[in-house]
């Protein structure tokens, strides 16, 4: 147990702090707001997203992920738990 202990620190200094970023491409400018929305690959604006929320959900899920998968690089949260006894 003691050499578990000894060793945890070690393991964690030479875990990953965070997760790998994806370069960005050398060279590459800022792209304007046209060419932006004309890519297949585009994420849809917010009217657009609120139309396939009422419509087609599934479809909009899926651009939530790809949103998610593209622009969230990790999150912190805390947690609160309240505990009732007796209905009290």
């Amino acid at each position: 147990m003691r050499r578990l202990l000894l060793c945890l620190p070690l393991c964690l200094l030479m875990a990953p702090s965070s997760l790998p970023t994806r370069p960005a491409a050398a060279g590459t400018a800022e792209p304007d707001r046209e060419a932006v929305t004309e890519r297949p690959d585009a994420l849809p604006d917010s009217a657009a997203m609120e139309q396939l929320a009422r419509t087609d959900p599934v479809q909009f899920l899926h651009q939530c992920l790809r949103y998610y998968e593209r622009n969230v690089a990790g999150y912190h949260l805390v947690m609160q738990k309240r505990e009732r006894i007796d209905g009290k």
